[in-house]
């Protein structure tokens, strides 16, 4: 998904103009009747119909360099083809070859979170707490193959921001631990300035790169999976959802909420180790020569002058595979 490819509702909206140009009347202006057009012919029905195409389980989630993503690169292309768009990919085609190098996650991929018990006043033993795919968590897009079982260590948002103050792995030992961290960042203000200089610290790759590099040994990333992961090898990561975070806090003293909430009112790191570990591991497949594909297709202008300006519209194909039937 790094890359944007031309999709579905504004190229439908170009696409269908042509076709309904016969319904002009000799009242309507040029912008009157590519609205009629446009209102004639997007509606709910056939836009539900591309996604409902498009998501259908022959596609397999669309994985990039998958043979299902390769089956959707050919129905879109088959509908540029329709709708008469310009080729504008490699050498006179509608594809332009790009590098993507993804991870496929195999069947055999489990998250575990481990609670001390005391037995005897004396001996602790580890009780293991096992959670389903989905309800409890999500291979890391980028995650590295392996397995570890360490200390969990809860570093709030993961952000070094030295030149914003800024540190929540200050003071705080993470070396071989697994880090339990939030997306986005403390910064609560909407100022544009303010939001530009917290802005690097919001990427995934930019938390990601920074938990390796503290030393930790995996990341518990309370966040949705998304674009631009980084590939660390011999970094395991999934993503958690509320069931496993609250599980990490209870017997803690603390409270999740409380805790998130204590940061963006105080803007101070609330690091701590948790007592608890985490097994996680990832049987992972890393592809790093895999190759996606762009999907381009132009409409020109009408205008002689205009025509040489570009609107630029695009969307995202590929997705996530089959991650949801491990």
């Amino acid at each position: 998904m790094k890359k944007g490819l031309l999709l579905l509702s504004a190229i439908l909206a170009l696409g269908s103009l042509s076709s309904s140009a016969q319904r002009r009347t000799a009242t309507m202006t040029d912008e009157e009747m590519y609205l009629d057009a446009m209102h004639r012919n997007i509606t709910t029905e056939k836009i539900f119909g591309y996604v409902k195409q498009l998501s259908d389980s022959a596609l397999e989630g669309r994985l990039a360099g998958s043979p299902g993503m390769a089956k959707a690169v050919d129905i879109v292309k088959g509908y540029f083809k329709e709708w008469k768009l310009i080729p504008r990919g490699e050498n006179g085609s509608y594809i332009q070859l790009f590098p993507h190098p993804c991870v496929e996650i195999q069947p055999g991929s489990t998250m575990d979170i481990l609670f001390p018990v005391t037995q005897d006043k004396k001996k602790t033993v580890w009780i293991s707490k096992t959670y389903p795919w989905a309800d409890g968590w999500f291979a890391g897009g980028m995650t590295s193959n392996g397995e570890v079982t360490a200390d969990v260590v809860y570093a709030g948002f993961g952000v070094t921001a030295p030149e914003l103050g800024y540190d929540d792995y200050k003071d705080i030992d993470v070396k071989g631990k697994i880090v339990l961290v939030e997306g986005e960042t403390p910064n609560i203000s909407r100022n544009p300035d303010s939001l530009a200089m917290w802005y690097k610290h919001t990427l995934h790759q930019t938390k990601l790169n920074n938990a390796a590099a503290h030393g930790a040994a995996g990341l518990l990333y309370k966040w949705v999976p998304g674009p631009n992961a980084p590939y660390n090898p011999g970094f395991v990561y999934c993503h958690v959802t509320d069931t496993v975070v609250n599980d990490i806090f209870r017997g803690t003293g603390k409270t999740y909420k409380e805790t998130i909430r204590q940061i963006y009112k105080t803007q101070k790191p609330a690091s701590f180790h948790t007592g608890k570990r985490a097994h996680i591991k990832m049987n992972a497949t890393y592809n790093p020569n895999a190759t996606g594909k762009n999907i381009l297709g132009m409409i020109k202008g009408s205008d002689p002058i205009l025509c040489n300006e570009y609107v630029i519209i695009s969307a995202h194909l590929d997705h996530l595979g089959m991650i949801p039937f491990l």
